[in-house]
């Protein structure tokens, strides 16, 4: 992985902790132009979009994340909260 990468998973990792979602998507989506196929970069975008309350979205990332790695756990629990998060929503 190029350095420049890691820089910027880096640094989008630190706006998504400090709540700068804007930002950290774009970085994010950034750096998918040079990893398209990166598990870990979509289920940060998943996770970023699970806390602003894009579940659509989330759905659509962590789907992704587990296209590319299958035995990743915690973007599993993670989309049966978005799951569970949109049938919440459909009941109200």
């Amino acid at each position: 992985m190029a350095i420049n990468v890691l820089a910027k998973k880096n640094l989008a990792s630190v706006y998504t902790n400090q709540g700068r979602f804007e930002q950290a998507v774009a970085l994010y989506q950034e750096i998918l132009k040079d990893t398209p196929f990166d598990a870990v970069v979509f289920k940060s975008l998943g996770q970023i979009c699970l806390k602003i309350g894009n579940t659509e979205q989330a759905r659509e990332f962590l789907t992704i994340t587990l296209q590319r790695n299958p035995e990743d756990e915690q973007a599993r629990k993670l989309l049966e909260a978005v799951d569970a998060l949109t049938e919440a929503a459909a009941v109200k």
